[in-house]
């Protein structure tokens, strides 16, 4: 594979372009690109890749992936009914012309994801070769598929395109931003909202126990708001205050179904006397803490790998 930065929207310096077709013999042109796993998980692989030459959407649009241990002896991933081709090689794609995307499938016509149990401590190197002349590749993921929700098969490929993406721009040196539940690259009222659907439905990924405490509860509600966010219940515009626009806010919405930013402070669908109660309780209070321009990082065991 060639560095041939020729094409707008990558997220570096250059990509990685395929000069030669290998559809049937993966290992040629081998980029090796060495990890270490902080979090012992199932970790799925994707990548932001684009296809570069012609007009199908199934042609230049491939190459062979696997991981493989610090000896160099290749793992096979979580069965998922994907397809091999000899020392577990895999051939991984996307079928969309429209730029980058964030995707990554194996088994033609039914597609599956690949994963793999990774250990804590443990290293670990992703490869990659040609298989299909002009498959462009700008970046490499690993996501753990507890954390992150990630789909398996069809259905849940436009989710993942948008979750790679949005992890993508909420990384900073491999490590993602505690409370950004969305991975926005923001903290905002939308993390408020998953968490208090989470806490109602009884099931949310393990990076909603904000806490650490091994539940995701009200207490990881409160550890967001005055922990994370600096703040007190009854701040719906998240001002680090608590004053007559976040009243504003909650009358004009009163007695609707809504979420934190329009006046709901409770782990119920509606604003209601309770969270007028909630506000009234904190009303006047002002944060002595300055809104962090960056919060503090913790490395949840993410990988996002450049050339």
């Amino acid at each position: 594979m060639s560095h041939a930065p020729r094409i707008t929207g990558f997220s570096g310096t250059g990509y990685l372009r395929a000069q030669r077709d290998a559809l049937g013999s993966p290992g040629h042109g081998t980029l090796t690109y060495a990890f270490e796993i902080t979090n012992s998980a199932s970790y799925q692989f994707a990548f932001s890749s684009r296809i570069g030459a012609g007009t199908q959407s199934s042609e230049h649009n491939d190459t062979w992936v696997r991981i493989v241990d610090a000896d160099g002896n290749a793992l096979a991933p979580i069965p998922n009914e994907n397809v091999k081709n000899g020392a577990y090689w895999y051939k991984v794609y996307m079928n969309n012309r429209h730029g980058w995307i964030h995707d990554a499938s194996n088994k033609d016509n039914d597609p599956h994801s690949l994963s793999w149990n990774l250990a804590a401590g443990a290293q670990y190197a992703i490869q990659i070769s040609s298989r299909s002349k002009d498959h462009l590749v700008d970046r490499l993921f690993l996501g753990d598929r507890n954390r992150y929700a990630l789909a398996n098969k069809t259905s849940g490929k436009s989710a993942n395109n948008t979750m790679f993406r949005n992890l993508e721009n909420s990384l900073l040196a491999g490590e993602a931003i505690p409370g950004d539940l969305d991975c926005s690259g923001a903290i905002d009222a939308e993390d408020i909202d998953l968490l208090v659907n989470a806490i109602i439905n009884g099931s949310a990924p393990g990076s909603y126990d904000l806490d650490d405490s091994g539940t995701v509860d009200a207490d990881d509600l409160d550890f967001l708001i005055t922990d994370i966010l600096n703040t007190a219940v009854g701040d719906a515009n998240l001002d680090q205050k608590v004053d007559l626009l976040d009243l504003s806010s909650l009358a004009a919405n009163f007695h609707t179904s809504a979420g934190w930013a329009q006046g709901n402070f409770t782990l119920d669908p509606a604003v209601d006397l309770l969270d007028l109660s909630a506000l009234a309780s904190n009303f006047g209070f002002t944060s002595t803490i300055p809104e962090p321009a960056s919060i503090a990082i913790l490395n949840l065991g993410i990988l996002a790998t450049r050339r």
